[in-house]
């Protein structure tokens, strides 16, 4: 622990610390630069917070006049919705005029001291230096987030409060920081026959460490903030107890000021690095769409960063927005260095390289209801296959070179709202051809078996859904695996809940909704002539899964994860463009509701993916029935 800790964490030594661990980044660090532009950078506008003892801040525009110093820092802190003080047509004159430090809210006068004791004049907090009643101007500046906050010389983050006004330094209980120590003895004899006792000490290291001072604080859960926090060289977190600093080199706190030991960085962009290429990138512009581009012409991220992106945007769709439409133009800064760094082509969230596998994504938390506005009309955000469809927790299922392929993308295009690429999404769809198996979703819950009463409400609605798919006798046949098949590999067989096959060649399977609303009708009603709750879909399966490959390498046993789609009775034509070798036609357009899985081999047959275990090769049955799937 640091000696001179003291009460507040506003004091001189506290500050000192945090000055130290900045000077000493910028000296050493190389890769805490790397996202730096060559030509310093400089946002539109800044804050000119003055020297020591000026009492007030103005708006300065780079673009008028250079500033004197191309050196500035953010802000990352908590809106909220009572009044702040924001730059508005009615407000800028007065802005470039000046304004009195002292009516800022706190933590916008918190972190005017905390740049003047770095030597850094100029701060850019995004309420007064974009704004806010412009469409254009947000527009405009919002696509710039990548090389605003990476350009930063530092990012100031109030972790602890809800609001500006909350304020960045805190009071504390100084020996509330000190580490446990937990002391242990024992009892040796010596060659003399003389018993001594050793007293060994030990500290007590907490494994979320981080987590419990910083990521769960309320500035963390909010989704803007997450690539400032990534983006950023640099950064102070400001919590309840004591500072916190991060760069790309490290994490340190007061409490352990050369290093948080055990900590695992969110921010190691060391994967991306490495997957940089040096062809010039692919330019794209809301005025054409974004699409799959023939494979020659498209530049290929690796396996490891495309997992590095599903990382991200799992821990992204735990954070909150204030508006729902902003779910892709937040985390677009960090889209953007993807593209810069590996030129892939961006789809709503995904990456070229790897959409078919980065389609197996489920809710961990489905949403209760589909995206509505004010008036309770269904809105769009993205492409339904998309995450960033609903308003989830994403559960991302990681991809791994055994997965085999059983369907094929032929088309995808995503059609931006804007000039940024990377940001809001006015339409999109993906062609899949693949594997044709149709059923009804059902929702009576006597189908599937007792539910845990340790479910959540949300939990029990997803598993009483399922998918009754009605086999043909001639895809129902004992030519296919069976019970001898798994008894032949000589491993036990775990019953699963997700599959049941019955004598009438029915097959039931659970499926994952990604919002609870498309597990059955609205009106409560079935479809006709089908069961209670009950709607027609279509299960596609995406790829076939090694299961256990660590626990039985002898034995090569597969499942089956896809999409459960269903029709929005939209009909397209497709020309001969999109569809590569295949002939012209019209294909029905469908939505994605959830994802379903298949863990047997003789389910799997049935359905005419047919495996041989002992060479670990997946086949599909030659003459199945194959359709197009235009998914929007």
């Amino acid at each position: 622990m640091h000696p001179n800790i003291s009460s507040h964490t506003s004091s001189s030594s506290t500050l000192a610390l945090a000055y130290q661990w900045f000077i000493s980044c910028r000296g050493l660090h190389k890769q805490c630069t790397r996202l730096v532009a060559p030509t310093k950078y400089l946002p539109s506008r800044l804050i000119d917070i003055g020297i020591n003892g000026d009492t007030h801040w103005n708006l300065y525009v780079t673009t008028d006049s250079p500033p004197t110093s191309r050196n500035y820092m953010t802000l990352s802190y908590r809106w909220s919705n009572d009044s702040c003080i924001k730059l508005l047509a009615s407000t800028y004159s007065s802005f470039i005029a000046g304004q009195p430090i002292l009516e800022l809210p706190q933590s916008f006068q918190d972190s005017i001291v905390i740049a003047r004791r770095f030597g850094v004049r100029y701060l850019w907090i995004d309420c007064l230096c974009i704004q806010q009643d412009s469409a254009t101007d947000w527009e405009n500046e919002s696509a710039k987030m990548r090389d605003i906050y990476a350009n930063s010389t530092c990012n100031i983050a109030g972790a602890a409060s809800d609001s500006p006004h909350g304020g960045l330094f805190r009071n504390r209980d100084i020996d509330a920081l000190k580490p446990g120590i937990i002391h242990t003895s024992s009892f040796n004899t010596d060659t003399k026959n003389v018993e001594e006792q050793t007293v060994e000490e030990f500290h007590a290291i907490d494994m979320m460490f981080w987590e419990r001072h910083v990521t769960t604080k309320p500035l963390h859960q909010r989704g803007w903030v997450f690539q400032e926090r990534l983006l950023a060289p640099r950064a102070l977190h400001f919590t309840d107890d004591q500072v916190f600093w991060e760069c790309f080199n490290g994490q340190k706190c007061e409490q352990y000021p050369l290093g948080i030991p055990l900590s695992d960085p969110l921010r190691n962009f060391s994967l991306l690095f490495e997957d940089q290429i040096s062809t010039s990138p692919v330019q794209s512009s809301a005025s054409t769409s974004l699409s799959i581009l023939a494979p020659q012409q498209n530049l290929t991220m690796s396996l490891e960063t495309s997992g590095l992106w599903n990382d991200l945007v799992e821990s992204y769709s735990i954070c909150s927005l204030t508006m729902p439409s902003d779910k892709l133009v937040a985390i677009s800064g960090l889209a953007h260095l993807f593209h810069e760094y590996t030129h892939d082509t961006y789809l709503a969230g995904h990456w070229r390289s790897h959409l078919l596998s980065s389609l197996y994504w489920m809710a961990r938390d489905p949403a209760r209801t589909r995206l509505r506005n004010q008036n309770n009309q269904i809105t769009y955000r993205a492409p339904s296959w998309s995450w960033a469809s609903n308003d989830i927790i994403l559960d991302y299922r990681y991809i791994i070179p055994s997965d085999v392929p059983l369907a094929s993308i032929i088309d995808a295009q995503v059609q931006t709202a804007t000039d940024d690429p990377f940001g809001q999404v006015s339409s999109g769809y993906i062609i899949l051809e693949g594997i044709e198996i149709s059923g009804q979703v059902l929702r009576r819950p006597e189908l599937v078996g007792t539910l845990s009463t340790e479910m959540n409400d949300e939990a029990a609605e997803r598993a009483r859904c399922m998918v009754l798919v009605h086999l043909e006798s001639s895809t129902h046949s004992k030519q296919y695996p069976t019970k001898k098949t798994q008894k032949a590999c000589e491993y036990p067989v775990k019953d699963e809940t997700e599959v049941e096959l019955n004598d009438q060649g029915v097959l039931k399977v659970n499926i994952e909704l990604d919002c609870l609303e498309n597990g059955w009708r609205e009106d409560g009603q079935g479809e006709e002539g089908g069961e209670e709750g009950s709607r027609e879909v279509f299960c596609v399966p995406l790829k076939a899964r090694e299961m256990n490959p660590a626990d039985w390498p002898e034995v090569k046993s597969f499942g089956i994860v896809g999409l459960v789609v269903r029709a929005v009775h939209k009909i397209s034509t497709l020309s001969k463009g999109h569809l590569g070798d295949k002939e012209e036609g019209e294909v029905e357009e469908f939505e994605r509701i959830g994802l379903f899985y298949i863990h047997h081999t003789e389910h799997m047959a049935t359905v005419g993916v047919l495996v041989d275990e002992k060479e670990g090769i997946v086949t599909i049955k030659e003459g199945g029935k194959k359709k197009m799937f235009r998914i929007v």
